[in-house]
C-alpha cells in the first residue's frame, strides 16, 4: 500500500527555505545555532517532519531529533506558560542534556510554535536566559540547535537574547503554502478542558548523577569564570539533593546541598543585583533547609528557611505583582511555620501559615482556578489545621481540613492520577480521621483512615520502594490500630500496629540515622506496649517499651534534641519502671522492718 503523505508536508519537501535549512543542519558537525520561522504548529510539525527526512538522507544515516516543547507539560492551557516552567523544561534541558543526547549526531528543537501571546512574557524571559546562558548551552550541545517560533516571537528572540541572535548560522521562514488552510483557534473552554499529560520526568540513577556532577566540577575547574558552567554543576547538585533526599541517604544529601548552596552564595556575592542569582540562591537555601530539617536539626533548618524568606521578600519588593514571587513568598513562609510548629513554638507557626494563606489567596484572586496555585491554598490549610489541633480547637481545624480536601478533590478531578495530587488527598483524609478520633466520632475517622489507606496503597502500586510512601501507609496504620484499640478491639488493633512496625523498621534499614525514622519506630513499638498490657501481657508490653526507650535514647543523646524525644523517652521510663516493679514477686516488693 502506497503511503500516505500530508498535502502540507509534501509541499515543504519542495520549499526553499526548509531545504536550505536541511542542508545547513547535514553539514553541522558540532554545535550551530539555526532559526526556523513557522506561524502555525501544524507548517512547524510538517517542516520537522521534512528536516529530520532531508538531513538523514544527506548523511546517508539515521538521524536523532530532541524535540523539546514544554506547552506539552503546561496544563492549563488558556493561561500564560509560567516562567518557571519553561525554565525547568527548557533551560535546563539545553545546559544539562542527558549523556545520550550528547552525539554530534542529535539535533535539539526547542519548539515554541504552540505558544499565544499570553505567552509572550513567558518566553521573553526564557530567551533573557538563554542569551545569559549562551557559552554553556555551545559547550553542553555535541550537535546542531533549531529554535522553532511564530514571526512575532523572532522579533523578541532578537531582542532578549542579541548574543545568542549574533550567532545564527541561519534564519528560514516556512508560510503556509497557498491554498492550506489556516488552523482554528480552541476556544478558551475547550482548551481549559483538554488537559495534556505532563511530560515524565526524566529518571537519573545515582551513577549518572555523580558522573554529572564530576564531569561539572572540571569544566567549571577548566573555565572557573564561565557561569554556564557554573549553572551546570549547580542544576545537577540540585538534582542529587532531590534524588538523595527520595532514597532517605541524608548524609550524601546534606554534602551536596552544601556545595550547591556555597556555589550560590559565591554568584549571588559576584552579582549582587542580579535577581536570578537572588532567586537561585533562595532554593538552594530552601534545598538546605529541607536536609537540615530531615535530620532533625531544626535550628539550621529554621536559618536557612529564614533566608530563603528574607531574600524572596526582598525580590517581590521589586516587583510586589509578580506571580511566581508571591508563591515562593507563600513557600517560604509554609517552611518556616512547619519548623516553628515542630519546635512547639504554636503562634509563631500560625503567624507564618496565616501570611502564608493570605498571599495565596492573593494569588487566586488573579486565577481562580491555577492548579498550582489552589494545591498551595490547600497546604496552607492542612498547615493552619494542624495548629488549631494542636491548641485543642477542633472545630476550627475540621473547617480548614474540610477546604483543603475539597480543593484536593478539585484538583484530581483535572487529573485523577497525578502522584502529587493523590498522596495530598490521602494527607487530607487522614488530618480529617484524626480530628473524628479526637471528637469520639470513632466510625466516621475510620472511614477517613480506609480511604486514605487505599489511595497510598494505589500509590505504592506505581513505586513500591518509594519511602515517603511507606512512611505514609506506617501512620496510617497507626491511626488504625488507634480506632480499633479504643473500640476494644485489640487483634484488629495489633494486626495494623504489626503492619506500621514493619514498614518502620524497612525503613530505618535505608537509613540508620535519619531521626524521624527512629521516632516513628519508638512511636510504634510504644503502641505494640500499651495494646499488649490491655490484652493481659505485660512482660511483652515491657519488653515493647524497653526497645522503644533504646531508639529514644539514641535520639536523645544528639546535640540538641527535641522535646517531643525528651517527652517521649520519659513516658518510656515511666511506664517501664511501673511494669517492672508490678512484675516482681510479692515477697521481693515487700521491705522487712529494720532490726531492733
Amino acid at each position: 500500500m502506497a503511503e500516505r503523505v500530508d498535502p502540507l508536508t509534501k509541499t515543504l519537501r519542495s520549499d526553499e527555505g526548509v531545504l536550505r535549512l536541511a542542508h545547513g543542519l547535514a553539514l553541522s558537525e558540532r554545535f550551530h545555532f539555526y532559526l526556523l520561522v513557522c506561524e502555525t504548529p501544524r507548517v512547524a510539525s510538517a517542516a520537522l517532519d521534512v528536516l529530520a527526512v532531508e538531513v538523514a538522507a544527506a548523511r546517508e544515516e539515521p538521524v536523532r531529533l530532541v524535540r523539546i516543547d514544554p506547552h506539552s507539560a503546561h496544563a492549563a492551557l488558556d493561561r500564560p506558560i509560567p516562567f518557571d516552567l519553561l525554565a525547568e523544561q527548557v533551560l535546563a534541558r539545553l545546559v544539562s542534556p542527558a549523556p545520550d543526547e550528547r552525539a554530534p549526531g542529535v539535533i535539539f528543537v526547542v519548539d515554541a510554535s504552540r505558544a499565544l501571546t499570553q505567552d509572550d512574557e513567558g518566553w521573553s524571559q526564557l530567551f533573557q536566559r538563554l542569551n545569559e546562558q549562551r557559552n554553556g548551552i555551545a559547550k553542553a550541545l555535541a550537535g546542531p540547535l533549531v529554535l522553532v517560533v511564530p514571526g512575532r516571537l523572532e522579533a523578541a528572540f532578537a531582542h532578549g537574547a542579541p548574543d545568542f541572535w549574533s550567532i545564527r548560522s541561519l534564519a528560514v521562514v516556512v508560510d503556509a503554502p497557498p491554498g492550506v488552510k489556516p488552523e482554528a483557534v480552541e476556544p478558551a473552554e475547550e482548551r481549559r478542558e483538554r488537559l495534556v499529560e505532563p511530560a515524565p520526568e526524566r529518571a537519573w540513577s545515582a551513577a549518572e548523577i555523580e558522573a554529572e556532577v564530576a564531569a561539572a566540577r572540571v569544566r567549571l575547574a577548566e573555565a572557573p569564570e564561565d557561569e554556564s558552567a557554573l549553572s551546570s554543576l549547580i542544576v545537577w547538585l540540585g538534582r542529587q539533593v532531590q534524588h538523595e533526599m527520595d532514597r532517605g541517604t541524608l548524609d550524601r544529601a546534606l554534602r551536596a546541598a552544601e556545595e550547591s548552596l556555597l556555589l550560590e552564595r559565591r554568584q549571588a556575592e559576584k552579582h549582587p543585583g542580579r535577581v536570578e542569582w537572588l532567586h537561585d540562591l533562595s532554593l538552594s537555601l530552601d534545598n538546605a533547609g529541607d536536609v537540615y530539617r530531615a535530620r532533625g536539626d531544626l535550628e539550621r533548618a529554621l536559618t536557612a528557611y529564614d533566608e530563603s524568606l528574607s531574600l524572596r521578600r526582598r525580590l517581590l519588593a521589586l516587583d510586589p505583582a509578580r506571580p511566581e514571587w508571591l508563591r515562593n513568598v507563600a513557600v517560604s513562609l509554609d517552611n518556616v511555620g512547619d519548623v516553628h510548629s515542630a519546635l512547639g513554638d504554636l503562634e509563631r507557626a500560625i503567624m507564618a501559615y496565616d501570611e502564608s494563606l493570605s498571599v495565596v489567596r492573593r494569588l487566586l484572586a488573579l486565577d481562580s482556578a491555577r492548579p498550582e496555585w489552589l494545591r498551595d491554598l490547600s497546604v496552607s490549610l492542612d498547615n493552619v489545621g494542624h495548629v488549631h489541633r494542636s491548641r485543642g480547637n477542633l472545630e476550627r481545624a475540621l473547617a480548614a481540613y474540610d477546604e483543603s480536601l475539597s480543593l484536593r478533590r478539585r484538583l484530581l478531578a483535572l487529573d485523577s492520577a497525578r502522584p502529587e495530587w493523590l498522596r495530598d488527598l490521602s494527607s487530607s483524609l487522614n488530618n480529617i480521621g484524626n480530628v473524628h478520633r479526637s471528637r469520639g466520632d470513632l466510625e466516621r475517622a475510620l472511614t477517613a483512615y480506609d480511604e486514605s489507606l487505599s489511595v497510598v496503597r494505589r500509590l505504592l502500586a506505581l513505586d513500591s520502594a518509594r519511602p515517603e510512601w511507606l512512611r505514609d501507609l506506617s501512620v496510617i496504620f497507626d491511626n488504625v490500630g488507634d480506632v480499633h484499640r479504643s473500640r476494644g478491639d485489640l487483634e484488629r488493633a495489633l494486626t495494623a500496629y504489626d503492619e506500621s512496625l514493619s514498614l518502620r523498621r524497612r525503613l530505618l534499614a535505608l537509613d540508620p540515622a535519619r531521626p524521624e525514622w527512629r521516632h516513628d519506630l519508638a512511636a510504634s513499638l510504644s503502641q505494640h506496649a500499651i495494646t499488649a498490657e490491655a490484652a493481659g501481657r505485660p512482660a511483652d508490653a515491657l519488653s515493647f517499651w524497653r526497645a522503644a526507650l533504646d531508639e529514644l535514647d539514641d535520639l536523645t543523646r544528639r546535640p540538641a534534641p527535641l522535646e517531643a524525644w525528651n517527652t517521649a523517652a520519659a513516658t518510656c521510663r515511666a511506664e517501664i519502671s511501673r511494669l517492672e516493679e508490678s512484675l516482681q514477686p510479692h515477697d521481693a516488693r515487700r521491705s522487712d522492718p529494720p532490726p531492733a
